[in-house]
């Protein structure tokens, strides 16, 4: 066998319903210098049994339940390609992405990675692409990707040596800790796009963006601009505020969601404190005082007017 040009990692955790499947589409590639290394954080289910039965294509490496970040980390140490690809236990990819990717990156020695847009979908049904809701930046991304994460997370191709020059993935981060790695490399290094749907983001109801607890989430997020600043402040210290409104934003809408309102509320006032001009902020913060029907009315109506202009050319 040739020597692997690109090493997949996954960390998986409980994924008995859909890690086959992810396995599949990874080994579906039409680019097949791979090599595919899968580390289980301490599953309790048929995890493990379903990687293994893969192997010698796929393998599995074992670990106590640590969290993903610490996971990926052993799939780094553990591997041997001079390219890194990273997809978690429940998307998928389309079969020509490293194929497609390895060229954009060839193509410019410069770049740090490459990412791709990706659609997400739920069940049979696909909802949107990622560069449908958000704009996807390409060349010195740095300033964009603080305002807000608009890298798909099961996209990236990364050099080993940009790895090696940045750090690994930060273990004390249980959420977002792929946002504070691209911030880390796009502070470094020109980052690649190839501008079509290459992978498959799946949303389930335990997938992490259904489950995840939004004060933890704020806490964390806060954190990693508050250090990408610290580490940068002549080129990020005026964006500050506003990144950090952008996340009370996301939060606080989401909260709305599940109709916690107090949080929200909390949270949005806290926005606008920081962005008093906010429209955005504003209007999500007048959400939280209407009664229930109303509220869920509106963000039906959200919903539908995002929907409306993701299918209208103009």
């Amino acid at each position: 066998m040739s020597q692997p040009a690109v090493s997949v990692i996954t960390s998986a955790y409980n994924a008995q319903a859909w890690i086959g499947e992810t396995l599949d589409s990874v080994l579906a590639q039409t680019y097949t210098r791979l090599e595919v290394i899968v580390v289980d954080d301490g599953s309790t289910d048929a995890t493990p049994a379903i990687v293994e039965s893969g192997a010698p294509r796929v393998r599995c490496m074992r670990q106590k339940r640590a969290g993903s970040a610490v996971a990926i980390n052993a799939g780094i140490r553990a591997s041997t390609a001079p390219v890194l690809a990273f997809v978690d236990h429940d998307d998928l990819w389309v079969p020509d992405k490293i194929e497609r990717q390895l060229e954009a990156l060839a193509a410019d020695a410069r770049l740090g990675m490459v990412y791709s847009d990706a659609t997400v979908f739920e069940g049979e049904r696909d909802l949107y692409c990622c560069g449908q809701v958000s704009r996807l930046h390409s060349g010195e991304v740095l300033r964009q990707l603080l305002l807000e994460d608009f890298i798909p997370s099961p996209t990236p191709l990364v050099r080993r040596e940009v790895l090696e020059r940045v750090g690994g993935f930060d273990e004390s981060i249980w959420i977002a800790n792929d946002w504070d790695m691209w911030l880390r490399i796009a502070s470094k290094y020109p980052v690649g796009l190839v501008d079509r749907p290459l992978a498959r983001y799946r949303v389930h109801a335990l997938s992490t963006s259904s489950t995840m607890d939004l004060r933890l989430a704020h806490e964390t997020m806060s954190g990693i601009v508050e250090r990408a600043v610290d580490r940068d402040p002549e080129r990020l210290g005026d964006l500050r505020e506003q990144a950090l409104a952008n996340i009370c934003l996301r939060l606080g809408q989401s909260m709305l969601k599940r109709h916690v309102r107090c949080g929200a509320r909390t949270l949005l006032a806290r926005g606008l404190r920081l962005r008093p001009t906010d429209a955005r902020l504003g209007t999500s913060w007048l959400a939280t005082f209407l009664p229930e029907r109303a509220l869920a009315w509106a963000i039906d109506l959200r919903r539908i007017s995002r929907l409306a202009r993701m299918r209208c050319p103009w």
